[in-house]
């Protein structure tokens, strides 16, 4: 699972999780919380960018 994986689950997530949002616009969903903070953590120092140039680099050594 990569960075890209993980933002696709969130985006099912928002629409399976829709209903246990609260008044401030937060996830209750324990799954969604998990989910968000792995994300925060790939975005915290880029190291979603270094992973998405991993995967450039690998493409293009394929091809």
């Amino acid at each position: 699972i990569n960075y890209f994986h993980c933002l696709k689950i969130i985006e099912i997530l928002k629409e399976t999780e829709a209903d246990t949002k609260n008044l401030f616009g937060r996830y209750g969903s324990q799954r969604m919380k998990d989910w968000q903070e792995i994300i925060r953590l790939y975005e915290k120092d880029n190291l979603y960018l270094a992973e998405a140039a991993q995967m450039l680099i690998r493409n293009v050594n394929y091809e």
